[in-house]
């Protein structure tokens, strides 16, 4: 969960580039943690 909370933190807050990131970030939070053992 740190990875995805430092990844978020490279996120642009704010910024439609920004939240898209995090949209993306949080998808792939979401695949990785189906995949998590």
């Amino acid at each position: 969960m740190s990875l995805l909370f430092a990844l978020k933190e490279l996120g642009l807050p704010g910024s439609q580039s920004g939240m898209q990131f995090n949209n993306d970030v949080l998808f792939f939070g979401s695949y990785v943690s189906s995949l998590d053992v």
